[in-house]
């Protein structure tokens, strides 16, 4: 029953969410507007770009670590 309530309502009942670990957060689109996915095409990508920024310190940080600890290449291919 409880299958076909989540099913059909694309829902789950509140008592079911204390029983998962984590809550991941998804925005399902298959209903949105073509303009309302679109603006939650650039945020994502908007999103992605800042991380990715913001990550790229810590990079160059532990490419330079890892280079003076050892003599070989970064990267091995």
């Amino acid at each position: 029953m409880q299958v076909f309530y989540q099913d059909l309502t694309r829902k789950v009942p509140i008592e079911h969410v204390h029983d998962a670990s984590f809550t991941p957060i998804l925005i399902s689109c298959a209903k949105c507007s073509l303009y309302n996915r679109r603006v939650k095409r650039v945020l994502d990508l908007a999103l992605s770009l800042a991380c990715i920024m913001l990550s790229l310190p810590i990079a160059l940080f532990v490419a330079i670590a890892i280079k003076l600890e050892s003599r070989g290449p970064l990267f091995f291919w």
